[in-house]
């Protein structure tokens, strides 16, 4: 609805600020998430190879994302 709250006036109060949890009738609805599993030497590939296909780029927005990363300047 887009009202103000009071605790915090410039916030809005919309749809996506509303949660809801459910839950399942039963324990038989559960399944285990397979996550994954990554060593080192893949990760550390994977990474280079997402920099090297954005060529320059990647490699500026990496540098700019640890500039921002470093707020008190002590690299």
């Amino acid at each position: 609805m887009g009202k103000l709250t009071v605790d915090q006036p410039t916030k809005l109060n919309l749809e996506q600020n509303i949660w809801s949890f459910l839950t399942a009738p039963d324990p038989s609805y559960s399944a285990p998430v397979d996550a994954p599993v990554y060593s080192t030497e893949a990760m550390l590939a994977e990474i280079r190879d997402k920099i090297k296909a954005r060529g320059t780029l990647g490699i500026r927005g990496l540098a700019r994302m640890f500039k921002i990363l470093d707020k008190n300047g002590n690299k």
